[in-house]
């Protein structure tokens, strides 16, 4: 899996194109030339190619052409040694110019990203010094850069020039945009590089172009060191660790199960991870801010439906689904807005027309399942945990969930966080988490890998392993992870 990816625009052309970085090398260049890995709208002769190359985990990027490239403002010629590229770096090829006036829609322009973003879809729009004010939100008519979003207001914030400078400011006064990993009260000036987030919108200033994701994207969460300890009351209070540096890296739109023994810290881990329980060590990073710093700003960016659903008999199927909508959209949705995504989310769930009017506590337990999960979809959170989904399921109805999970982590674009005991349909998931005792990670990634990895045909065959040999597995897992740099 890639570890790195460029997000490139060309010819002032609207929609990024995406390249995850999964070899060591990459030819850059244009039409016609030979052994190009990345082909380019590139014009003249002199624009050679360039190599991508990644050397121990770092990547660098070394120029072929007379015509030269900038990278983050410098530019470099076809003499100059290789260019360490870090994450945000901005690489400019054939004529794009990084001057005053930004990236002129020429050549290509490149943004070297930390990580696969290949599941995530990115738009650009080029802000430069703007005469007129340029407003984001989800209203098509008055807003020029559009998320599709109802977690998102109808006109959000807006860029604009001041005393010859590019500033953003927060036109609902919501404080919920974030600008450079701190929380941003009232408007700010903006310099060349700096990184907003808007709810789960990730926006990059690069050479005067905004690159930013659309709400489609899914949600790419990195875990890092994240641990908890508490007080152990029956050994005079010595602390106990039931999590324990746990890290991985799941990328946007993934299905993820969590595996492991009863007591083995599942349900702590998904519980730290969202806050809900305090870790005591670690991070956990969506979309590349914080979320224990910004936990206020950001908790609306996840669902948790918990085993036990907390619907309200009594209570029609469209009446809970209001009522959470009410609750948790922005006060300028409409009616006609919120029973839109009411609808949206029961189409995704393959929820009837018909159960729209009954009861909750008439419906069988795997549509009672579902309509849990869309209380969770309805404010449209690009990440959803859930703990125990297919309890008390019989087979058929446990394998149809599985199934519509799979559908929503694959053509709806969440990403879907999984604890669960079964093994059925494990082969819908694209990652596995398996935690030993103790709260320690043994294994992360695809079903296929940890048969190969623990030398099994059963997964089930996986448990007594991971029992027996937790500190053997835990280990190997944290130098797989640190040798791949991030990617176990």
């Amino acid at each position: 899996m890639a570890n790195a990816s460029l997000l490139i625009l060309e010819e002032a052309a609207r929609e990024v194109r995406v390249l995850p970085l999964e070899k060591n090398q990459y030819i850059i260049g244009r039409a016609g030339q030979e052994s190009v890995d990345l082909i380019l709208a590139l014009e003249g002769a002199s624009c050679g190619r360039g190599t991508l190359v990644c050397r121990q985990g770092q990547w660098f990027y070394r120029n072929g052409g007379d015509c030269g490239a900038i990278i983050d403002g410098r530019r470099i010629t076809g003499g100059d040694s290789p260019c360490p590229l870090k994450d945000g770096a901005a690489l400019c090829i054939g004529g794009g110019g990084t001057g005053s006036a930004g990236y002129q829609g020429r050549g290509a322009l490149m943004l070297f990203c930390a990580g696969d973003y290949s599941n995530q879809k990115w738009m650009s729009y080029p802000l430069g010094l703007p005469k007129d004010p340029v407003t984001v939100g989800r209203d098509e008519e008055r807003c020029q850069v559009v998320i599709h979003s109802v977690s998102v207001s109808r006109e959000h914030g807006q860029f604009y020039t001041e005393y010859g400078a590019l500033y953003y400011k927060d036109l609902k006064g919501m404080g919920d945009t974030i600008v450079n990993g701190k929380a941003l009260r009232g408007a700010c000036r903006l310099a060349d590089g700096d990184v907003l987030m808007i709810g789960h919108i990730k926006m990059m200033l690069v050479c005067g172009v905004l690159f930013y994701m659309q709400s489609e994207s899914g949600g790419r969460l990195s875990i890092r060191g994240l641990t908890r300890r508490v007080s152990d009351a029956r050994h005079w209070g010595r602390k106990k660790t039931i999590l324990d540096d746990v890290n991985l890296d799941i990328n946007a739109s993934e299905l993820v199960a969590v595996l492991g023994a009863s007591g083995s810290g599942k349900t702590t881990f998904i519980n730290c991870v969202i806050g809900c329980e305090e870790a005591t060590g670690g991070k956990v990073i969506l979309n590349g801010v914080d979320l224990y710093k910004h936990k206020r700003m950001l908790k609306k960016q996840f669902g948790y439906a918990p085993q036990d659903d907390l619907l309200r008999n009594g209570l029609s199927v469209v009446s809970t689904l209001k009522y959470v909508a009410r609750l948790r959209l922005p006060k300028d949705v409409s009616k006609t807005e919120r029973m839109a995504a009411i609808d949206q989310v029961m189409g995704m769930l393959d929820l009837e027309a018909e159960l729209k009017y009954t009861d909750v506590r008439k419906i069988s337990g795997g549509q009672r399942k579902r309509v849990s999960i869309a209380t969770e979809l309805i404010s449209d959170p690009p990440l959803l945990f859930l703990d125990e989904p297919t309890a008390g399921l019989d087979p058929e109805m446990e394998s149809n969930l599985i199934h519509q999970l799979h559908k929503l982590a694959h053509q709806e674009n969440k990403t879907i966080i999984v604890v669960t005991n079964t093994v059925k349909n494990i082969d819908l998931f694209d990652k596995l988490l398996f935690i030993g005792p103790g709260g320690r990670a043994c294994y992360f990634g695809s079903p296929m890998g940890a048969l190969a990895a623990f030398g099994v045909t059963d997964i089930t065959d996986v448990y007594p392993l991971v029992r027996e040999r937790t500190a053997y597995y835990a280990s190997r897992y944290k130098r797989s992870f640190a040798l791949e740099g991030g990617v176990g």
